[in-house]
Formats: C-alpha cells, structure tokens, sequence
C-alpha cells in the first residue's frame, strides 16, 4: 500500500478543530470511496467466507477477507454465455484504463470493449467489432502499448491493428509465405508494438512452430518449425523469445543477435510453463515451492520469491506481469480440482515483490470453482499497465455455472520513499 510522510504542525486549539471538523464533513459526504483497505502483508492462511450475493452487472462488493472493492463487468444481460479475460498476459486494460476487452461467447467467443471509468470505478458501453477482418482471432487481442485505441491480432497469416474507436483495421504484414497450410495463433507482441510472434498452424490444426516478424524492419526475425511447440511470447522489449513445449521445456531466443541466437534450453526444475514477461525478464513458478524471476539474458539463475509457501500439491496459477512497475507480479491462484484453501495464497490473486524481498500484497479470493482443471473457470487475473486494477474471471463459487468477468481494485504498489521531509515553513508554536 502507497505511503506518504506526514509533516507534522501544532496550531492553536480553535483552528485545529474548525480543521478537524471541515475534513470529517468531507469524508463523510465522499462516502467510502475515500476509505482504503488495509493492505494484508503476512504469509498466513485466509480460508474463504461465505459467498456474497452475486451482484448484477455494474455493482460493486467488497471483498470481506481483504477489504477490496470488487466490479463486476458482465451477466448475461447481453446474451452473452460466459465472460472472462482474454488471459493473463493478454492485457484487458488499454495504455491509460480508457478501454478494457472482455472474452465473451456471444455466438463465438470473441472480444467485447467496454469504456472504462477508472476514477468511478464503473465500465458501460459494452460493442463487439462490427466488421472484423477475415479469420480475427478476436479472443486473442493485445492493446497497443503505445495508442489507447488500438489493438492488435491475427487472422488467417494476417497480423492487424485495429482501432476499436473508429473500427478500423489496417494490414500489419502478411505472413503467408511462413505459414504450412494452414494459420497464426496466439499471437504476442513487444510493448512497442514493433516485434510480434505467433505460433504456426498447420493444415491438419496442429501447432507446428513459430514465426516472429520486426514491423520497423519489415523482416522475419526466426522461424523454426517443430512438433512440440505450446506457445511463445515476446518479452516486453522485443530483444527476447520464450518457447514453450508441451514437455515442459522451454527455448530462450536473443532477437536483437543476427541471426537470432538461443540462448539456452531450458529443462527439469529450470523449464516452466505457466509464466509472464517483463522488460528482459520472466516470472514463472520455481522448485521448492516458491516462485521464480529471472533475466533472459541468463535464464539458468532463478531469484526464488516466497520459498516454501507457493505449494503446487493442490493449486495452479496464472501470472501476469503487464503492470509497467515490475517490481510487483501478479499471480492467480486456483485448486485443479475446485477444491478450498489449505495453505497460505490458496484460491487468491495475490502480488509479488520481485525483488526476493518475499514482500506481498494479499488482493481478493477469486471465488471461481475450476472443476477437473476446467480452463474456462481458471481465474487468468490481468493487471493494469498502472497496478491499480486486476482483471480476473469467476463462476462465483458455480463450478456449473457461468463465468463472468470482474475487477478488483486496489491501491497503487508500494514504493520507498527515500526523499527527506521538506524543511517547515511558516511554523509557529503555540
């Protein structure tokens, strides 16, 4: 939780209570927007309460464990069959929390915009893209990390920008030539939307490799077919690839050597598959039951984070490191089985000092039920480019209910201050 230093001043009594009373009155006609949760810090073990009467879409709750305010974005008002985020490393906030993109199964499964209200704390104006281009894999978009209107996907071999505003799309590069008969997926970008990655599709609907094109250079980087592949993702700055394989073996790619050169394969305890980057970093789980964050540039040396507390006998998780201050990650935690909390960030959203600091923030209980590892109820949480917001979806404790998207909010990340007070002025002692 954000700090601040208090200059401490003496007045004379009378003035000191016509003070004290003008900030009461103010508090009081604010309401509770002013009133901050306290932050949980510990490592302890925080069984989930009774559910909370699901709220409409548009309403807000407060979590009773840890004391955040809780938006719900989507019911089934719209007709929609089920709401979530798109993932955790795909951003559901745009580059100033002017839009967020919601998964929705609205006939498909595709993106749904909502303008988003970061002062109120409110979303309205739910559109779907009115006429898409050819194959847009609408499930998979990435907001620009430049342009608060624009997005980016891929459809067929096609990488687009859209802009959601205007409902424009405009053709990135065609990527025909690299493809084996048959598309693009799960496409990835840096945060200068100049580097994309996306895994190659053949014909027959398998993953057959991967292909990573640099927009400013107008030149395919790498590709490299293999039978193996899981996904890849482009670190925030574009200088590295992560390919990720179904074994749990990972490759380490320098882009910026020419050619690309791998830096390392990664395997055992060093490979991973749930993770997220930063700027030349990853955070993915770690052995010893804690998690790992490590530079990409040397991917073999793990800074352990919370060792012995992030138990992998009962709960996965997802993380997201797409807030611009990395000195916090965010990971969504979930029982593979529905089951409850047992042990200390069970079936939470929770952030991580990266700093190996085992330093914590204990955000919200997801309260989603994901039965038999159900994918759809995973809560795959999605933090704001400011840290302030977490996007995450839930069934609500509804293991065969439907998902739906929601918001949890939270204060700004702890940062030292090591600025010394400023020198007194004009002060008097009574």
């Amino acid at each position: 939780m954000a700090t601040s230093t208090t200059h401490k001043r003496t007045y004379a009594i009378a003035g000191s209570l016509s003070l004290f009373w003008t900030i009461m009155v103010a508090v009081l006609m604010a309401g509770p927007a002013l009133v901050a949760a306290e932050v949980k810090t510990d490592l302890g073990v925080y069984p989930e309460p009774s559910l909370q009467p699901l709220p409409q879409a548009g309403a807000k709750i407060t979590d009773p464990v840890f004391g955040t305010r809780i938006l719900r974005v989507t019911d089934a008002s719209d007709g929609n069959s089920g709401a979530g985020t798109l993932y955790s490393y795909y951003p559901t906030f745009n580059k100033d929390n002017s839009y967020i993109a919601v998964r929705e199964t609205l006939g498909y499964s595709r993106a749904k915009f909502f303008r988003f209200d970061p002062v109120n704390f409110t979303a309205s104006g739910g559109f779907v893209l009115s006429s898409p281009p050819a194959g847009l894999q609408e499930y998979y978009l990435m907001w620009s990390g430049l342009y608060p209107n624009v997005t980016f996907g891929v459809g067929g071999h096609n990488i687009w920008q859209i802009n959601v505003a205007t409902q424009q799309s405009t053709l990135i590069k065609d990527l025909s030539s690299q493809g084996v008969g048959g598309y693009l997926t799960q496409m990835s970008k840096s945060l200068d939307d100049d580097v994309f990655a996306a895994s190659i599709v053949n014909s027959g609907g398998t993953e057959a490799g991967f292909v990573v094109y640099k927009r400013s250079t107008n030149s395919v980087l790498l590709r490299r077919l293999a039978s193996n592949v899981n996904e890849v993702q482009v670190d925030k700055s574009g200088d590295y690839l992560i390919v990720v394989y179904n074994d749990g073996s990972d490759d380490i790619y320098d882009l910026t050597a020419t050619p690309p050169r791998l830096i390392a394969h990664l395997t055992g305890s060093n490979g991973f598959f749930h993770h997220d980057c930063g700027v030349g970093t990853v955070f993915t789980a770690a052995a010893g039951n804690a998690l790992g964050y490590r530079r990409l540039a040397n991917p073999t040396a793990i800074q352990l984070m919370v060792p012995g507390y992030w138990s992998y006998a009962t709960q996965q998780d997802h993380f997201s490191m797409l807030a611009d201050n990395e000195q916090w990650a965010v990971a969504s935690r979930y029982s593979s089985s529905g089951g409850p909390v047992l042990r200390p960030f069970d079936n939470e959203i929770v952030k991580i000092a990266t700093d190996g600091t085992d330093r914590v923030q204990r955000i919200a209980h997801h309260r989603s039920v994901a039965v038999n590892n159900n994918y759809n109820a995973q809560p795959k949480a999605s933090v704001s480019r400011d840290g302030n917001f977490i996007a995450f979806t839930s069934n609500w404790g509804n293991p065969n209910g439907r998902t739906d998207m929601y918001i949890v909010q939270i204060s700004a990340s702890p940062t030292a201050d090591i600025r010394p007070p400023a020198t007194p002025v004009n002060l008097r002692i009574y």
